[in-house]
């Protein structure tokens, strides 16, 4: 079985959700630091390579 774990406090949660929730709850650092990124938003903050052609 897989639990969800904390990064901040090592807590672990049989759910992601209650890992959501949990990140929610009051604590001095955003919620947004105690949840890993999710892989759509790792990509987006990927910068994308420019590619020029050489003009003819």
């Amino acid at each position: 079985m897989s639990f969800a774990q904390c990064p901040i406090c090592a807590l672990r949660f049989r759910y992601q959700s209650e890992l959501e929730a949990h990140a929610h709850e009051d604590h001095c650092l955003p919620p947004e630091v105690h949840l890993p990124p999710h892989p759509e938003q790792r990509k987006v903050e990927e910068p994308g390579t420019r590619v020029s052609r050489p003009r003819a």
